[in-house]
């Protein structure tokens, strides 16, 4: 089982960070669609009821400014949280292939290129496979490779 675990806590931290801000950025629209909905439902209400309405409307800033806070520090949390741990399915099987190919490109040998059972792109990584199998069986191909004018002599 230990096998299985992540060594690192982020796999590619830039790619990984850059999905967590699509994340938040997703998460502030949301907020800030709230807020405009809010608003307009509380100077809705202002302009129903007769004898509160001025109340109602000089309150607004401070309702929207609680909203607002409350829902940025209950939200900006998850939004990061789920950002990250949403990644790892993808942004470790991508870190993964990118060692692999590093390998196969320097003219080692690798393994098969194995990815977790949960992990996404399992495709993928068996199609690596089957397309760098003649590379890692006999080696760096343009190591290995015959110059064409000695292959005559």
């Amino acid at each position: 089982m230990a096998r299985t675990q992540r060594k690192r806590k982020l796999v590619e931290p830039r790619l990984q960070l850059e999905f967590c801000l699509l994340f938040l950025c997703i998460t502030l629209c949301a907020v800030l669609v709230q807020t405009i909905v809010l608003n307009f439902t509380l100077a809705g209400l202002a302009g129903r009821v007769p004898h509160a309405g001025g109340r109602i409307l000089a309150e607004i800033p401070r309702i929207l400014g609680e909203s607002l806070l409350l829902t940025l520090a209950l939200l900006v949390p998850m939004a990061l949280a789920i950002g990250v741990f949403s990644t790892f399915k993808i942004v470790g099987p991508i870190h993964r292939f990118k060692v692999f190919l590093e390998q196969v490109a320097a003219g080692e040998r690798p393994r098969e290129c194995r990815i977790r059972a949960g992990d996404e792109l399992q495709d993928l990584c068996r199609l690596m496979n089957e397309a760098t199998a003649p590379l890692r069986r006999t080696g760096n191909a343009a190591h290995d490779a015959v110059d064409p004018g000695q292959e005559a002599a």
